[in-house]
Order: C-alpha cells, then sequence, then structure tokens
C-alpha cells in the first residue's frame, strides 16, 4: 500500500496523493494526539461527574468542592468542542491532502453541542458558587 512516485532524474512529476511511511508519520501521529485527547478529555469528564455525585451531600448541597467540580466539568467541557473544532480543521486539511478520507464523524461530530454544554455547565457552576456564598452566611447568622 505504500506507493513512491516513480523517479527519474528529468522527472518534474508531483508525489502522488497516497500514504507513504516517512511522509505521513508526523502527520499519523498528529492525528492520533488529536483523537487521544478527545477521548481522554470525555473520559475526564465522565470521571469529574462521578466525582460530583459521590461529593453531593443532599443535606447541604451547595458545598465548596462541588462548586469547583462543576466549574472544572464546564471548563473541560469546552476545552473538548475546541479540540473536536481543531481536529475537525486538521482532518478536512488532510484528506484534502490525500485520496484517503477517513469516518470520523462519530468523533468529530457535536463541537458546537459541547461549546454550548460546557456554557450551561459553567453558568450553573456560578449559580452553585452563589449557593455556596448564600449557605456559608446562613450558617455564620444562624
Amino acid at each position: 500500500p505504500y506507493c513512491l512516485p516513480p523517479y527519474t532524474a528529468s522527472s518534474n512529476l508531483r508525489w502522488p496523493k497516497t500514504f507513504t511511511r516517512e511522509w505521513h508519520m508526523g502527520y499519523y501521529l498528529g492525528a492520533i494526539s488529536l483523537l487521544l485527547g478527545i477521548s481522554i478529555a470525555k473520559a475526564y469528564i465522565f470521571f469529574l461527574v462521578i466525582r460530583v455525585f459521590l461529593a453531593i451531600d443532599l443535606l447541604h448541597p451547595f458545598s465548596k468542592e462541588v462548586s469547583v467540580l462543576i466549574s472544572k466539568i464546564g471548563r473541560v467541557t469546552v476545552e473538548v468542542g475546541v479540540l473536536i473544532i481543531i481536529a475537525s480543521g486538521y482532518f478536512n486539511w488532510l484528506s484534502s491532502q490525500t485520496t484517503s478520507n477517513p469516518a470520523l464523524s462519530g468523533f468529530l461530530g457535536g463541537a458546537f453541542e459541547y461549546l454550548i454544554m460546557g456554557a450551561v455547565i459553567y453558568s450553573i457552576a456560578l449559580v452553585f458558587k452563589r449557593g455556596v456564598a448564600i449557605q456559608t452566611d446562613n450558617d455564620i447568622t444562624v
């Protein structure tokens, strides 16, 4: 599957639009790094959600720890959206350079949804932060 161009001293032929090992090792590593980064960030979001459910106390739901965890979830969700946008642009460029068109819609779909979800989660984190302040004031005055 590795295709090398015909080589002659007077040849002005362009490289064919197929993969060669030397030319594409950096592109392959970049693509795998982006896909791994997106997958690891998504897994980290779910890890943080589990930590929120373990840390929440139904008697006093507004705690500093839960507020910080929800802020982290919002931040990482926005980062996933940005990573998906970067990876989508990279793979579109890479597809234009080769004849290969990988089916990556499962990995690279939903960037806008992640950005919106991150903004909503971050605003929920701000509500929790305000709830922590109000709950602390109520505990001090009582």
